[in-house]
């Protein structure tokens, strides 16, 4: 018995090995997650091989986002983006879109697109809170007149600054830039002091810093939350574009609207760094020639067209239905009440970095400098 015991055992282990031999495993990797904790355990346990580009075939990158298909940023942003590649490399690159947040949370991104389960995506850095801090800048208070500035500024301040550093682990191609924003709630705001007591959205540490100094509590939460939030009473209001009123269902659930535009917000586009490195000369420049500051800030021209006639169609569609006559702009003088509350932020942020041992007030000055060179170039008439 104990002789036929021993050659079953040996039979077990030369079947493993020959199988081993063969390329079986009892593992593989996937990189098609559909919840973000799928995608976040990913992220950490594994990481996909890297792409190789073979002529016969094109080759297949996955483009993930939070935004809503819906969503201006994505038909006057992304898609132009991703066709002006794909008409460059005469189809040899192929880029599918995963919106709407369909791969991996908002907040996983990053680390997906290191890992290489996601080829190319948009970050929020103030998702992920003390990774990009430098790069936080971008929603310091009234630091962008509009969206192409905000694109092409934030573009050549990150190369200068955050690209060997903040993002040295992947490829920064793009820096799409949306308009400053406006309050939209199902509470009446006109004043600083109407901010009392109001729970209004944030979407991470700077824009939480605005919304305190205003004298409101942030409350912390992904754009795609915001309106079950707001019809459930959890926050009273939230500062957005009014393309994203429009693409995360918050403009059904909310009735007063405020113009003040007291921040921007920017996201990065990027992309593995293996699967970058691995591309083929000519298809490397047709990704250069086809992004960076100038081609971010001239899509950002088109979004923000995209965003002010959304703002029309607003009006016109659904709050003259409901009675509501439009939106409320504050005079001048309370609106310089409002900035002066809400400045403070940029020495408290300037301090954050500083105590890190990073060169946030001269990459500020240069961040105002860029600003005050570009805001003649961009300036958009849509009338």
């Amino acid at each position: 018995m104990n002789k036929l015991l021993t050659v079953i055992f040996t039979l077990v282990i030369l079947g493993s090995l020959i199988l081993a031999g063969c390329g079986g495993s009892t593992t593989s990797t996937t990189a098609t997650a559909t919840t973000s904790t799928t995608a976040a355990t990913s992220t950490t346990a594994t990481t996909s091989p890297t792409k190789t580009y073979t002529p016969e075939e094109p080759l297949e990158l996955k483009f993930a986002y939070h935004t809503p298909v819906t969503a201006s940023l994505v038909g006057e942003f992304f898609q132009p983006w991703t066709d002006s590649i794909e008409q460059a490399t005469g189809g040899r690159v192929r880029i599918t879109h995963y919106p709407g947040g369909t791969l991996a949370s908002l907040a996983d991104y990053y680390d997906a697109v290191v890992s290489g389960l996601i080829d190319i995506a948009m970050i929020e850095p103030e998702e992920s809170q003390g990774r990009f801090p430098l790069t936080e800048f971008t929603l310091l208070p009234y630091i962008f007149p509009n969206g192409p500035v905000g694109a092409r500024v934030t573009y050549e301040i990150l190369e200068k600054y955050t690209f060997d550093t903040e993002w040295k682990d992947v490829k920064v191609l793009m820096t799409p830039s949306l308009p400053p924003m406006d309050y939209h709630g199902t509470k009446q705001l006109h004043t600083l002091e109407d901010f009392q007591g109001m729970k209004i959205r944030s979407g991470g540490l700077v824009e939480g810093w605005v919304i305190e100094a205003l004298g409101a509590t942030p409350v912390e939460m992904e754009t795609g939350d915001l309106s079950t939030s707001l019809e459930r009473g959890m926050i009273d209001g939230c500062f957005l574009t009014h393309s994203a009123l429009n693409a995360f269902g918050a403009r059904d659930v909310t009735q007063y609207r405020t113009i003040c535009k007291p921040f921007s917000r920017t996201w990065e586009l990027v992309m593995n760094l293996q699967t970058w490195e691995s591309l083929p000369d000519d298809i490397r420049t047709a990704f250069e020639e086809n992004s960076g500051a100038e081609a971010s800030a001239q899509l950002a021209i088109g979004n923000e067209y995209a965003t002010i006639v959304t703002s029309g169609k607003i009006i016109d569609a659904y709050d003259k239905r409901v009675g509501n006559p439009g939106w409320y702009t504050p005079p001048d003088d309370e609106l310089a009440r409002w900035r002066e509350a809400i400045m403070p932020v940029t020495e408290r942020w300037l301090e954050s970095v500083e105590a890190k041992g990073l060169p946030g007030r001269a990459m500020l000055e240069e961040v105002n400098s860029l600003v005050e060179k570009y805001k003649d170039l961009y300036i958009l008439d849509f009338e």
